[in-house]
């Protein structure tokens, strides 16, 4: 058990990492036709700059955390009891099937509620989401264990740690104008809505399995399958007329 020095250091690296977020994300958003932003675009060091900048960020933050224990092993979500014999990536294979279990279900769930929120409303400009989407999840996955971690350990209640961990991640979100939240007042609302359903199911699993690697999978499933889901609901041929061809807008 870490003392209150260890709980106190694990939540002032969270609100630095919250702090550099917000700003630097702001910032770069403000400055999206800066000679900066511009120079890096036009150079082949661009996309090297910005993959290690968000590795060391989404990634390198709460590794450093963790190896300097300050953050819980448990608490992010890489297993809660090593001591066990023969442990697989920290979790016993009774855990591994727990979490395997409910994962499916979460997923099959969240799924079904993707198809038919999809059918009530225009999902057609949702784009399939690609290769990226799980790297995506990795670092989404990690980073967000990350800020759980914290006001969990603080307040000893991984409840309060996942209700104060959304809070910070929706915090974050709103500083990056041209990605999620931006997207619901641009006609992509399905966008959001794909997130948002992976947040809820991320949430859900860290409380009930405390399972990283189930967690990302989770993720991956939610983002590969919803977007493909909810484009081929909404892009289905209308059969509510015989005696009308139905109309079908395609989008790239």
């Amino acid at each position: 058990m870490l003392d209150m020095d260890g709980k106190w250091a694990l939540t002032a690296v969270t609100c630095i990492s919250l702090l550099l977020s917000t700003l630097g994300l702001y910032g770069v958003s403000r400055m999206q036709s800066g000679p900066l932003v511009q120079i890096l675009q036009e150079s082949t060091l661009g996309p090297i700059v910005r993959e290690a900048a968000l590795f060391a960020f989404m990634a390198g933050i709460p590794f450093v955390a963790l190896i300097t224990g300050a953050a819980r092993i448990d608490l992010m979500a890489l297993g809660a009891d090593l001591s066990n014999p023969n442990p697989i990536g920290g979790f016993t294979f009774a855990n591994w099937a727990r979490a395997a279990g409910i994962g499916v279900v979460i997923c099959a769930c969240v799924l079904t509620v993707l198809v038919i929120a999809a059918r009530a409303s225009n999902a057609e400009n949702t784009k399939p989401a690609g290769l990226l989407a799980i790297r995506d999840a990795i670092y989404d996955e990690v980073h967000w264990t990350f800020y759980r971690a914290a006001p969990a350990l603080l307040l000893n209640d991984v409840y309060a740690g996942v209700m104060i961990g959304a809070v910070l991640i929706l915090v974050e979100w709103l500083a990056r104008p041209g990605k999620h939240f931006a997207d619901s007042f641009t006609g992509n609302r399905p966008a959001l809505v794909l997130h948002l359903a992976c947040l809820l199911v991320s949430a859900f699993l860290y409380l009930a399995t405390q399972n990283l690697y189930v967690m990302i999978v989770a993720h991956c499933i939610v983002m590969l399958a919803g977007s493909r889901l909810m484009r081929q609901t909404t892009t289905a041929p209308s059969t509510d007329s015989a005696n009308t061809p139905a109309q079908v807008t395609y989008r790239k």
